[in-house]
């Protein structure tokens, strides 16, 4: 049942353009947030953050340009590489996969605990775009690191333009 509702989903982004693609995919990541604000309001409640995240139009060429190539290039292509071609996992496995993949995302982003959920959500749906095109790892990349800049060039906007979002 699980599985024929991914390929519904999937049928669902690979009928449309790669504009439209990317673009609901990007809202698909600010969707996941806004629909577990809840769970993020119980984590604040328990968790003291010492560090935030950098923010700032300082950062935004690491935002844009560097973390989108290096995080696709670790946590996209190398997990998926190592995964399918190392550990010759088929298939059946592409939802594990997925979730590794967005475990190690999430927990690259240490700054707090909300923040590594975040993204780890982020991650899923990064690891699912990487999917979607897997088949050829060049496009894959290509779209999953346009995808990820997307985001942050987004979520970068909103912290500059409401600073009580940081």
């Amino acid at each position: 049942m699980l599985r024929k509702k991914i390929q519904r989903l999937n049928w669902f982004f690979l009928k449309r353009n790669i504009v439209s693609q990317l673009l609901l995919l990007t809202l698909a990541s600010f969707v996941l947030k806004i629909v577990i604000i809840p769970i993020e309001l119980l984590i604040a409640k328990m968790e003291h953050v010492t560090e935030k995240p950098p923010h700032g139009a300082d950062i935004l060429p690491y935002a844009l340009i560097v973390a989108p190539l290096i995080e696709t290039l670790v946590f996209q292509l190398g997990v998926f590489i190592l995964f399918k071609k190392v550990f010759n996992w088929g298939a059946n496995k592409n939802g594990y996969i997925i979730l590794i993949s967005a475990l190690l995302f999430g927990l690259s982003h240490s700054y707090s605990i909300r923040y590594e959920f975040f993204a780890f959500l982020m991650g899923i749906v990064l690891a699912y775009a990487y999917y979607l095109y897997h088949k050829d790892a060049g496009k894959a990349f290509f779209r999953v690191t346009l995808l990820h800049a997307m985001h942050n060039g987004i979520a970068s906007a909103m912290v500059l333009l409401f600073p009580s979002l940081k």
